[in-house]
């Protein structure tokens, strides 16, 4: 089977081509900022690709394409093939996200008109926490404010963590009874979740990443009186502020130096101040997963940076231990694009259907 997959990102489009579930063909297609407002701006981009690449060749034909989304999980509970009243329901949500939903209906709009009756299936980043529970996904603010400004808690790796628990339930054969699973996505603004019979309870991120575990960039869970100081105190603009919580907190605010998550674990390196801050809350979150589920049977490491979910485990090995000496420990090595392949392979080829 031929399958096309873009991920779309904010200067690029990521372009995966597997055939047989064998990757042939990995690109990047690049968006020039200056341009991307203009009129068929994207449709000509992607039409001289396509007319110049081996997919104008018969044998590399899709016959199916699917389409990454990072936002959408509020309306679509799981991977959808594209057709008007999926449009029309993307159209109603564009006021949320605007720059994704856009771009997310534009590419789907010149796939139909350069692959013409291929089907189209979108995958959606946040569809796996639509059944996170109302205690763990409201904020004890207004109400008229939180549900109508749409502030609620949600996951924004979903995906990942879907393939993680497919992952463990085909690896140890069990079935939607009783089985508790703490998912690790590792990756530059990393994110835990407690995974309990195949729903997850509870996530770390909030109603943006910027909640959560802290990131390389961003600042995590902050006392929101820190905002009010550095507009009261420190004269800071709210432009600043955002700046200053999102591109210079985190690791960076920890060390003063662009570091990434694996430079924690370089021997060569000496950032174990910051390690220890990062593995400090990443026990506090994997016991607040832990309180939500009663318990942990399995924990699994994935994204980008899952190679360093080993050293971790060794650094908080006697927490591990404390929670249930039979506890189960996986890696998960798989990139996006593999993991978003195996969903497809098991709602498409294994279950027969798309919801």
């Amino acid at each position: 089977m031929n399958i096309l997959m873009l991920n779309p990102k904010k200067n690029y489009i990521e372009l995966f081509y597997y055939n047989d579930d064998e990757l042939k063909i990995k690109d990047i297609i690049a968006i020039r900022s200056n341009n991307k407002f203009y009129k068929d701006y994207y449709f000509n981009l992607l039409d001289n690709y396509f007319k110049k690449s081996v997919f104008s060749k018969t044998d590399f034909f899709p016959e199916f394409i699917i389409i990454r989304s990072m936002y959408g999980g509020t309306v679509f509970t799981g991977p959808v093939i594209c057709n008007d009243s999926v449009i029309k329901k993307l159209n109603k949500m564009i006021n949320n996200s605007p720059m994704q939903i856009n771009l997310l209906t534009e590419l789907i709009r010149i796939s139909g008109k350069i692959f013409h009756s291929v089907p189209v299936v979108l995958f959606f980043e946040t569809s796996f926490f639509h059944k996170l529970p109302n205690y763990e996904k409201l904020y004890a603010i207004d109400q008229n404010i939180s549900r109508n400004n749409k502030f609620f808690r949600y996951g924004f790796h979903g995906l990942f963590h879907e393939a993680c628990v497919n992952y463990i339930y085909e690896t140890e054969k069990i079935d939607k009874t009783n089985n508790k699973i703490l998912s690790v996505y590792l990756d530059k603004n990393p994110e835990i979740v407690a995974v309990k019979n195949k729903k997850p309870v509870m996530v770390t991120s909030g109603a943006t990443p910027l909640e959560g575990l802290l990131g390389e960039k961003k600042c995590g869970r902050l006392d929101p009186s820190i905002v009010f100081m550095l507009i009261k105190e420190f004269k800071i603009g709210l432009e600043k502020i955002n700046y200053i919580l999102t591109q210079e907190s985190g690791l960076y605010g920890l060390t003063g130096e662009k570091i990434t998550f694996p430079d924690l674990y370089d021997k060569k390196l000496n950032f174990e101040s910051a390690r220890k801050v990062f593995e400090y809350n990443m026990i506090l979150e994997i016991g607040s997963g832990i309180s939500a589920m009663s318990g942990a049977d399995y924990i699994i490491f994935s994204g980008n940076y899952s190679g360093i979910g080993k050293y971790i485990t060794n650094n908080i090995n006697d927490f591990l231990i404390d929670i249930n000496k039979n506890l189960k420990i996986y890696y998960y090595n798989d990139s996006i694009d593999e993991a978003v392949l195996k969903l497809f392979n098991y709602y498409y080829l294994k279950n027969g259907l798309l919801i």
